[in-house]
Formats: structure tokens, C-alpha cells, sequence
């Protein structure tokens, strides 16, 4: 017999209160996150909220992880679904997939909004370093299966590309309030941000 109160499918539960969370972060900003705007996107009461999440940077670190792999998984997607005998078009793919389709693109202002609690909670740190990990391992793997099918030739070796790729992608000298920023391994004097008319 079931309790009395407790909702039938939890984890549907969290998944919409994860989901109304993210959505009030890239809307508002973590500062200005409230359980009460998180409680009435997800139709349920504070006291839901508070049920599913006694601690409010729990919630938030579950729409970081969420974030993360929804991010990584359209990535991904956008490699897999390219022409496969076609190594540059599919390198392009996965190289457009990481920008921003707008100013205000919804999952790259809520990654920047989440990033930033990387130097308070080593929860965030971790995800955030997972993230770039595996960013650095999709486009290993491009360039790798482009340069051995032929489809281009790679003007250094990849391991040399990887050392220099990594320590620029981990500072945290750029930052934009809604991009990702394409900085030169020279750093933050030579970030860019993408634009709209790519």
C-alpha cells in the first residue's frame, strides 16, 4: 500500500522540477532563482519542491548534469547524423553544434550560468571538467577518423592538438553572459563570440 502524499512516479517528479528549474535559471539567472518560480513551472507546491530537494544546489546540480549531457548528446547527434563519407562535413557539424544559434540560446546561457559555480562546489567543477573532456574527446575522434580516412590531413599530430587544446578550454579568463567563447590558445585577448549569421 502506498503512502499517503507521496506521488506515484518520482522520478517523473524530478525530471519536471528539474526541467522547470533550468528553464527559470536560463530565464532569470541563479541568482534569481526561487523555489516558488521553480514550484509553479512544475505545477506543484513549494513544499514538492522542497520534498523531492531539501537542499536547493542539489536541484541545481541535477540541471547541470542534465544540461551537460543534453548539450553533449545533440553534439554528438549532430556528427552522428552527417554523411558518413564525409569526414570535413562531419567535423563541420559537430563544430556547429557548439554554437550558439542565437544571442540568447537557451542551453549556452544556462551552461554559462552553471559553469559558474565551478569555483564553489566541486560538483559543478567535476561536471564542468567532464564536459570539456569529453568535448576534447569528440573532436579527437573527428579529426582522427578524418585524417585516417583521408577525408583531410591534420597540420600537427593530435596528441599536440590536445595538449593545446585543453589548457585554454579550462580557463576561466572568458566569459559572455550567453556563448561559449572561441578563444585562441594565446587566451582571453583573442576571445571571439559567435554571431548570428554564421
Amino acid at each position: 500500500m502506498r503512502k499517503a502524499g507521496r506521488p506515484r512516479d518520482q522520478t517523473a517528479r524530478r525530471e519536471a522540477l528539474v526541467s522547470a528549474a533550468g528553464r527559470a535559471i536560463a530565464e532569470r539567472g541563479l541568482e534569481a532563482l526561487r523555489i516558488k518560480d521553480i514550484a509553479e513551472a512544475a505545477g506543484v507546491s513549494q513544499g514538492s519542491v522542497l520534498y523531492y530537494y531539501p537542499e536547493l544546489d542539489d536541484l541545481v546540480l541535477e540541471v547541470h548534469r542534465g544540461a551537460v549531457e543534453g548539450y553533449l548528446a545533440t553534439r554528438q547527434q549532430a556528427y552522428d547524423e552527417a554523411p558518413a563519407d564525409d569526414p570535413a562535413a562531419r567535423l563541420r557539424a559537430l563544430l556547429n553544434s557548439g554554437l550558439p544559434g542565437m544571442t540568447d540560446d537557451p542551453v549556452h546561457g544556462l551552461l554559462y550560468e552553471l559553469h559558474r559555480r565551478a569555483g564553489r562546489s566541486p560538483g559543478h567543477a567535476e561536471l564542468m571538467a567532464s564536459l570539456f573532456a569529453r568535448e576534447v574527446a569528440l573532436y579527437t575522434t573527428a579529426l582522427a577518423v578524418g585524417a585516417a580516412t583521408g577525408g583531410f590531413t591534420l597540420a600537427a599530430p593530435l596528441r599536440t592538438w590536445r595538449t593545446a587544446w585543453w589548457p585554454w578550454r579550462t580557463a576561466t579568463a572568458c566569459t559572455s553572459p550567453a556563448a561559449t567563447p572561441l578563444c585562441a590558445p594565446t587566451g582571453p585577448a583573442n576571445c571571439s563570440w559567435p554571431t548570428r549569421g554564421r
